[in-house]
């Protein structure tokens, strides 16, 4: 389905849960609008088109065997970097605010920094 990332997202999983639309299909179509569209934005610091593969390919297979896990199933999302997180580099939307798990650059955020002293 051409331009299903326009649609609502309440029709979007709809259709995902009804099988007329794949999340595959929608992880393809992100990966394009990316590529696409991308180092003009530049609005991800961190990128995993293959992740995102995988992820929709699970949704597929959790829909096709009847499992929901709920309403966001196989639809593409985007995670803001606002929290630190072990797994990937906080940025804030900032090149350099904040480095993965050294604490003197992260002290100079507020945010971070009140992160690190929980």
């Amino acid at each position: 389905m051409a331009d299903a990332l326009c649609l609502p997202m309440t029709e979007i999983a709809v259709l995902l849960g009804e099988g007329k639309l794949k999340a595959r299909s929608l992880a393809e179509e992100a990966i394009v609008n990316h590529e696409r569209f991308g180092a003009k934005l530049m609005a991800y610091s961190q990128w995993a088109p293959e992740h995102a593969r995988k992820c929709a390919d699970a949704a597929d297979a959790a829909f096709a065997v009847g499992s929901r896990a709920g309403s966001l199933q196989g639809i593409p999302t985007s995670i803001k970097d606002l929290l630190p997180s072990r797994a990937s580099r906080l940025m804030q939307g900032r090149p350099n605010a904040c480095r993965r798990n050294s604490r003197s650059t992260v002290r100079s955020s507020p945010i971070c920094a009140g992160n690190w002293r929980r």
